[in-house]
């Protein structure tokens, strides 16, 4: 797991968010490291500093978060596809992560490019937030286990098999969410319905989360079950446990729907003060 890891540089030559989060998480010692700077050609012209500066830059940040013995591959990279570049070099050079800070800059004229690279990446991805870790460090894994689609129940089963190897290699401790959809309340009334809602699915869905978890060989310390809409509920259970780490699977949509339905991963990522893993439902993943 994460053998090779790509560190996307934050584009503010001086900020060093990306590195510093990355370095959180893995280890020169024990994953391949690549660290990339984009310039985006399609965007504003960047001429106060050259691409010989750049570097000189990334790699004085880079040995500052890992240490100076560490040997990373650096490069500063021209173009106005980065997501695509991502994707390609992902691909090309067996990527297992790609970690990188998040960036709230949505806007209804153009895709962001943390979305750009949840829709084009073929390996998790991590985008990260200023938020200091836990001593427990808990790792809260959401799934969808009401559907019964077989698509998602495979895409949950690679989700929570990639959340237990975190936490074994990262030594985190795992919760398991499943959340019931659902309004979310206006009154008290409202409110009690949830609870209701939430007491009558629980035996239906834990039996389904223990039946996963033995097979995959996985404990987890409690599967915590929520109504309402997704993004209200999930991020009201991440900050009641105070998670370090949430992670939810990824289905792309194709055409208008892309365009017009907003994922739940897409909105949680501007809702959520906390490090977001998203685990996409492609192949070799």
């Amino acid at each position: 797991m994460n053998n090779h890891v790509l560190v996307i540089a934050d584009q503010e030559p001086s900020s060093m968010a990306a590195l510093q989060k990355a370095s959180e998480f893995v280890s020169p010692a024990t994953a391949q490291i690549t660290v990339l700077a984009f310039i985006d050609t399609g965007g504003p012209s960047r001429g106060d500093i050259s691409h010989n500066e750049r570097l000189e830059a990334l790699d004085v940040a880079t040995k500052k978060c890992f240490g100076s013995r560490s040997r990373i591959s650096l490069d500063i990279v021209s173009t106005a596809e980065i997501a695509g570049y991502c994707a390609d070099f992902c691909t090309r050079q067996q990527v297992e992560l790609v970690i990188k800070t998040g960036h709230r800059s949505e806007s209804l004229v153009y895709t962001p490019l943390d979305w750009q690279l949840i829709r084009a990446l073929p390996c998790p991805v991590i985008i990260a937030v200023n938020h200091r870790l836990s001593a427990e460090r808990k790792l809260l894994v959401t799934l969808d286990v009401q559907t019964g689609y077989s698509h998602q129940k495979a895409l949950d089963t690679k989700v929570l098999k990639w959340a237990g190897e975190w936490c074994d290699q990262h030594d985190y401790s795992l919760y398991v969410a499943c959340c019931v959809e659902a309004s979310d309340p206006l009154t008290n009334a409202d409110l009690q319905m949830l609870m209701d809602l939430e007491a009558k699915m629980r035996p239906r869905i834990e039996p389904v989360v223990q039946q996963m978890l033995s097979r995959l060989s996985l404990a987890c310390k409690a599967i915590l079950i929520t109504a309402g809409s997704p993004v209200t509920a999930l991020r009201r259970l991440a900050d009641e446990l105070d998670a370090d780490l949430v992670v939810l699977g990824f289905t792309a949509r194709h055409g208008l729907g892309q365009l017009l339905v907003g994922h739940t991963a897409e909105k949680l990522m501007h809702k959520l003060d906390r490090n977001l893993a998203v685990v996409p439902d492609k192949p070799g993943v």
